[in-house]
Parts: C-alpha cells; sequence; structure tokens
C-alpha cells in the first residue's frame, strides 16, 4: 500500500516474499526481494532461540533488549530504506521483484 501512494519502497516491502523463497531454499531470490529481512533472518531466529531458552529457564533477558540494539536495528532499517530508493544502478538492485 504505501508503495502504492508513494511510489517508494518501504523497508517490508518483499518480505514476504523472501521469507517464502528461504523456505524454498532460493537464497539469491530471497536477497533480491529484502536483503535487510535475509540479513536479520538469523538474528530473529537467534533471538526466538534465546526467548525460548530463558523461558524456561526463567532467567533474565539480556542481549535483545538493550536501548543501543534497538538503535542499531533502527538506524539499518533507515538507511536500508533510503539506500533501495535511490534510482541508481547499484542501489535498484535492492528494489523488490
Amino acid at each position: 500500500m504505501f508503495h502504492t501512494v508513494t511510489g517508494l519502497h518501504c523497508p517490508g516491502c518483499g518480505t514476504q516474499r523472501a521469507f517464502v523463497a528461504l523456505l524454498h531454499g532460493d537464497i539469491p531470490n530471497a536477497m533480491h526481494n529484502n536483503l535487510l529481512a535475509v540479513l536479520l533472518a538469523p538474528v530473529l531466529l537467534y533471538s526466538l532461540l534465546l526467548e525460548l531458552q530463558t523461558a524456561q529457564k526463567r532467567t533474565q533477558k539480556h542481549l535483545f533488549y538493550s536501548v543501543k540494539f534497538a538503535r542499531i536495528i533502527i538506524l539499518a532499517v533507515i538507511v536500508f530504506t533510503v539506500v533501495r530508493n535511490i534510482p541508481l544502478y547499484p542501489f535498484t538492485l535492492l528494489a523488490p521483484l
């Protein structure tokens, strides 16, 4: 909807297609649909595993609940959004299919 209204690609454009491609083992297609989602997938998986482990042990959560980590993720999303909307050759490769 964001792309239809503005003509720009949001940071989430192509994420669903990227995850479907990952589930099918098609990594190049997944990377072309949304590179940020592919790069953050291992981080999300690790976060989920850590969450399940700490829920069983009833211990405190540390790694993903810091302000520094949140700032890094937000900065990465903003930079990715700006770069994928630059209409020049190497950056147009970041636009989803």
